[in-house]
């Protein structure tokens, strides 16, 4: 007698259902007191992928961002403050971000810009074309005048365009699109 074992194929998705957009924001912020080592090396073992909490992934239009910054204390010591994450969710995808992210979605494809908003509006870039299931990253550096020193900011844009976007997807999947422009402060 045999035993026939059923397989479990991965869930489908119906084919018309409309990939979700999630975008993660993670921004780290120092000063020059922080630059160099051993501090620096504190900074950049702060994470840049961050598994994705429940709240974004239960809508079809998101945002997640996380924010660390810099913190003295009177005798010398350097900390970094995480703060409390913040969730935007969508009802529809818009045509612009606050960031400078210009989206537009057409055939299944989302096509990613960027602006420079320093000043004047610089002309818009375009960044990346996501199909569905793709990611992509984009780093910048940024550099202002708070009320006592100069401050620097790194912020870490991390897309995801897909029907079904698991918690994970940027901690263990890799990106099919990576672009830096840490190399200009914005």
């Amino acid at each position: 007698m045999s035993i026939l074992k059923a397989q479990q194929s991965p869930p489908r998705f119906p084919s018309n259902k409309k990939p979700m957009f999630i975008l993660q924001t993670v921004s780290v912020q120092w000063t020059k007191r922080s630059r160099s080592a051993p501090f620096a090396t504190i900074r950049n073992r702060l994470p840049r992928l961050l598994p994705l909490p429940d709240t974004v992934l239960e809508c079809e239009y998101g945002c997640h961002s996380q924010h660390y910054q810099e913190s003295h204390s009177d005798n010398g010591s350097v900390t970094f403050l995480v703060y409390e994450p913040k969730f935007s969710i969508m009802q529809t995808l818009p045509a612009e971000l606050d960031n400078g992210f210009g989206l537009i979605q057409q055939d299944n494809r989302l096509t990613v810009y960027f602006t420079d908003q320093r000043g004047e509006r610089k002309p818009r870039r375009r960044l990346f074309v996501l199909a569905d299931g793709q990611t992509a990253q984009l780093r910048t550096n940024g550099r202002g005048c708070g009320f006592d020193d100069t401050y620097y900011t790194q912020h870490t844009y991390n897309l995801a365009y897909a029907k079904h976007i698991p918690r994970e997807i940027f901690t263990q999947h890799r990106f099919d699109y990576s672009i830096s422009l840490e190399n200009r402060l914005f």
